[in-house]
């Protein structure tokens, strides 16, 4: 029997055995004698979609994909795409995208085959030629067997090197940007292929890419395609500034000195890889290179949004990373000048999304596989309402995970993005490529929902929310962040982090029952939680935070944070800190616990900023090495002479193992005395920690 829409509700899509001919239903996954079949593309089921959406019939429909599919192009769900019919616009709604039994790929990128041994740079490896039709292609990624390649890297390890001069080597300030700087001879004087590879450069919070425009040999003046952020100078020594250049490249081929390493030779058109196993069978490997920005762009407009929209049970694989950072977050359609930079200023900030969506509603992103993506996995931006990002698992993003910002515009409703949910996902190794991405990101968007999600192995911030510095009207009010273990974040690389990061004035924000530990920093600002530069009217309620490399909690500056009813234990500069004095009422701490090793619970120069403009009630304090110290002085001594205390305890808390991080309050102890509360939601001890199928080092 030959189906039609009467009888079907599913669309199938093969790129090996459909068809787009017109006398191919669509309707089966196998051709059968009647003539059912899959069709050959994804963008020919879209328009047997729009076509039905024609016609008043809104029934749900599926798009299942019957084996793995390859994109030359981006997979666009938009108004503007595909929603005419004869000249009238039917928009496209109510669709799944999915997989036909066990879960498919969807790759944005092509496969490099022809893999056999051979020699470069004076190592054994392998090497395989570009594909047809692909011999100019560039890209600054490489895939294998599902994870990463290490570009070269020179000088090798995590060896950098300095400079002598920049652009603007005179002004520290943070904004002067330099387009140039003046290498050591010496240092690249074995060099070739210099235009052909990326500077890059960590300082401040933010790590910078550039490709190289010129390298003059006579004078070591170094010419970047991309300007600096921040400010590059050569203040170098024992009281080094922030600003002090160190630098490296990658894709030069001098730098390809160990496994795990992949090199292209944009001459020859030829790719070289040193295998970790130098036994491995090279038929055995599966390689991609990227060539789309993106597998998915659901596209509405203003007057008309996309919705319904459904992405689940796929495997999200491989797209391009190539970013260049705008002043205006990437959004100009006015025809103004944009200067472009070699990093955002925090976060990735406008980093595109390999799954984006624009004015959309009631759209989701679920039970996918999404990896080796770029620059955030999904990005969800202007205009959208309730979108849902649940039980996912993500790992190996260029920058981060999940970016959710609206219109930075208070007052246009159409700009809003609101009442979106990241639910019990699984985000590990992120910042693969831009150090500075977040594993969830949200930006002048309100009253979202960020839980139960496990973030980590990444170089910077686990969760951020909010970004407008100081007291200025904030759009990103009303979120709930709750329930997340967020651990082994900040691994080194960049300074000002925090678990949790809060910026600006957010009522109605919560932050609640996370587990978070193990933040680590450069230089200064490995924090639990950090509400940053005008946070106010936050409720940190019932979290964990544990081995910190500076202080549990840090507050910039802010007003009338409620900090309540928490456990900060092992902060390495201390437990909590306020950073700036001001003649308000800042932050109330109330029924937390404070647990130190032989440690300060707060640096004495942070005394009267961190105990003078806050208050304390019924806290309790413990040491486990029984020192309870504020520098040299006893933390009683202190509390009495600034008469700060407010009813707190110095004792033990009388929790079940503190020492090897059970923090479950036992009974009868004197947290139970005084009220702490021992919610079951609130996670006291130790939770699994899932980690990626390879730990990576590609920076």
């Amino acid at each position: 029997m030959l189906l039609n829409f009467h009888q079907a509700s599913t669309i199938y899509v093969s790129q090996k055995n459909g068809s787009d001919e017109m006398g191919r239903n669509g309707f089966a996954p196998v051709v059968d004698e009647s003539g059912n079949g899959p069709v050959k593309t994804v963008e020919r089921a879209i328009r047997d979609v729009t076509e039905l959406r024609a016609v008043g019939d809104l029934r749900p429909i599926t798009i299942a994909f019957t084996e793995d599919y390859y994109l030359d192009a981006p997979i666009r769900l938009g108004v503007k795409m595909n929603s005419y019919v004869d000249g009238a616009m039917f928009p496209l709604s109510g669709v799944t995208f999915t997989s036909f039994g066990e879960k498919k790929r969807i790759v944005g990128g092509f496969k490099l085959t022809g893999w056999g041994k051979d020699t470069f740079n004076g190592r054994a490896c392998l090497s395989a030629p570009l594909p047809e039709g692909k011999e100019n292609a560039v890209f600054t990624d490489l895939y294998v067997n599902g994870v990463p390649a290490s570009p070269t890297r020179y000088p090798e390890g995590e060896a950098t090197f300095t400079a002598l001069d920049t652009e603007n080597n005179s002004d520290a300030a943070l904004f002067t940007p330099s387009r140039w700087f003046v290498a050591k001879k010496e240092d690249l004087a074995n060099l070739s292929a210099i235009e052909n590879a990326t500077v890059n450069y960590y300082h401040y919070w933010i790590d910078e890419h550039s490709p190289v425009t010129s390298y003059d040999r006579e004078t070591g003046k170094l010419q970047m395609a991309l300007p600096s952020r921040f400010a590059l100078t050569t203040c170098y020594g024992p009281d080094e500034h922030p600003s002090a250049l160190h630098y490296y490249f990658e894709h030069i081929p001098q730098g390809f000195t160990r496994p795990g390493q992949w090199y292209l030779d944009r001459a020859a058109a030829r790719v070289y890889y040193m295998p970790e196993d130098e036994t491995v069978d090279p038929a055995s490997l599966e390689v991609y290179a990227p060539s789309v920005p993106a597998l998915f762009l659901v596209e509405g407009t203003r007057e008309t949004p996309m919705k319904e929209i459904h992405i689940r049970n796929l495997a999200l694989f491989c797209t391009k990373n190539e970013y260049a950072a705008s002043s205006d977050m990437g959004t100009h359609e006015d025809g103004h000048e944009v200067t472009y930079y070699a990093s955002d200023a925090q976060s990735v900030c406008g980093g595109n999304g390999a799954l984006s969506f624009d004015y959309a509603k009631g759209c989701s992103v679920e039970d996918c596989t999404l990896s080796c993506l770029g620059v955030y996995a999904i990005g969800i931006n202007p205009g959208c309402q309730r979108i849902r990002v649940e039980g996912n698992t993500f790992t190996y993003m260029a920058a981060g995970g999940v970016r959710i910002t609206g219109g930075s515009t208070s007052s246009d409703e159409a700009e809003k993005t609101s009442f979106c949910t990241v639910r019990n996902n699984t985000i590990l190794h992120m910042g693969i490529r831009y150090a500075a991405g977040c594993g969830v990101l949200i930006i002048h968007a309100s009253e979202n929902e960020v839980s139960e999600n496990e973030i980590a192995w990444l170089d910077y911030t686990g969760i951020s929310v909010g970004f407008v510095w100081g007291y200025r009207e904030n759009r990103a009010f009303g979120n709930l962040i709750r329930r997340n273990h967020i651990h082994h974040v900040g691994m080194g690389r960049l300074s000002d982090m925090g678990g949790i990061y809060l910026l600006g004035h957010q009522t109605g924000t919560r932050v609640e029952e996370n587990r978070i530990h193990d933040v680590n920093s450069a230089h200064y600002g490995g924090w639990g939680i950090y509400t940053d530069e005008g946070s106010q009217d936050l409720l940190i309620r019932g979290n964990v935070v544990y081995n910190t490399k500076c202080e549990g909690y840090h507050q910039h500056y802010g007003a009338r944070n409620v900090v309540v009813n928490n456990i900060f234990a092992f902060g390495g500069n201390g437990s909590f800190r306020v950073s700036r004095a001001e003649l308000h009422d800042t932050i109330l701490y109330e029924r937390n616990i404070f647990i130190q090793k032989n440690n300060t619970f707060i640096t004495p120069d942070q005394l009267y900023s961190t105990l003078r403009t806050a208050s304390l009630q019924n806290n309790i304090f413990f040491d486990l090495a029984r020192e309870e110290k504020i520098g040299e002085e006893k933390l009683s001594d202190v509390f009495s002479k600034l008469g700060v205390g407010g009813n707190s305890l110095i004792a033990d808390p009388g929790l079940a193992d503190p020492a090897n991080y059970d923090f479950t309050p036992c009974k009868g102890g004197e947290a139970e005395k005084l009220g702490f509360y021992a919610g079951d939601g609130i996670p006291y001890k130790a939770m699994e920690e899932k980690r990626a199928v390879k730990k990576l080092n590609c920076h």
